[in-house]
């Protein structure tokens, strides 16, 4: 799948967040993987488990920023994963925006509407909402 949606989009590999003081130690067995912004709504990210053990996502989800943030390292938007979302070992899960090509909305386990504009941060957290959160990853943007 990644080197499917490589093909269709250009890719941007994740950057250390300006909130790296925010970050967990390094070892988390997953990160977003690739982050993609095309034409229209053609964006994804793609979070992998690189870990042995499936990944309970419904205690994870995506903080975000519209736009440059207000305030730096503050999340504006909390967005939870369903609560049956699992990450198996050695595979991708794959958000994306609804409108996308039907090429990237076949390869999506959840959907989005308000993915990148080109300058949104976007960062895979642990907790249940912007006030109980921890930062794992976050796209090149950060929040």
């Amino acid at each position: 799948m990644v080197a499917l949606l490589a093909t269709l989009l250009p890719t941007v590999s994740s950057q250390a967040s300006s909130c790296a003081a925010k970050l967990p130690e390094p070892g988390m067995p997953f990160f977003i993987s690739e982050a993609a912004e095309g034409s229209g709504n053609n964006k994804y990210l793609e979070i992998y488990n690189a870990g042995s053990t499936p990944i309970d996502l419904s205690y994870y989800g995506l903080a975000s920023v519209a736009n440059d943030p207000s305030t730096p390292c503050q999340a504006e938007y909390w967005n939870p994963f369903g609560a049956n979302a699992t990450l198996a070992p050695g595979e991708v899960y794959v958000v994306c925006h609804s409108s996308a090509h039907a090429n990237i909305t076949a390869k999506c386990n959840h959907t989005n509407n308000y993915l990148s504009n080109g300058d949104d941060g976007w960062c895979l957290s642990k907790g249940s909402g912007l006030t109980d959160l921890s930062l794992i990853d976050c796209t090149h943007e950060g929040i």
